[in-house]
């Protein structure tokens, strides 16, 4: 029964109240929430999606971020966590636009922005 209140919330996007419920009842269905609710973070197309993603999943979050280029936002939220995962995406940024550099000289892939001089990347000249 208690599942059932809880995946109706779920289905009706009431994140707060399934967390509620899990509270109230003392289920251990909090895990089950959760992964619900990245679930249907990921699923989304909105850039608040991602954002909202970033803050139970980081690593999820970030990745979705840059799957759509936005890579100056990736790069904001890299450098929040800092060490490793900051590391990862200046990585996977500098990956992508030397890749770009090598496939369409002399040019920058759309979407980058003069911001991106801040980090000092060897863009293509």
């Amino acid at each position: 029964m208690v599942k059932e209140s809880i995946d109706c919330c779920i289905e009706a996007r009431l994140w707060d109240k399934a967390r509620a419920t899990v509270l109230e009842d003392g289920q251990d269905y909090d895990k089950y929430v959760e992964a619900k609710y990245v679930e249907f973070l990921k699923s989304g197309d909105s850039g608040e999606a991602a954002e909202r993603l970033v803050d139970v999943d980081v690593i999820a979050g970030l990745d979705m971020m840059a799957e759509r280029g936005e890579w100056d936002r990736v790069l904001d939220r890299a450098q929040e966590q800092g060490g490793q995962v900051l590391n990862k995406y200046v990585h996977a940024c500098t990956h992508v636009r030397l890749h770009a550099c090598v496939h369409v000289p002399g040019k920058l892939e759309a979407g980058f922005s003069a911001s991106d001089a801040a980090y000092s990347f060897p863009l293509c000249v």
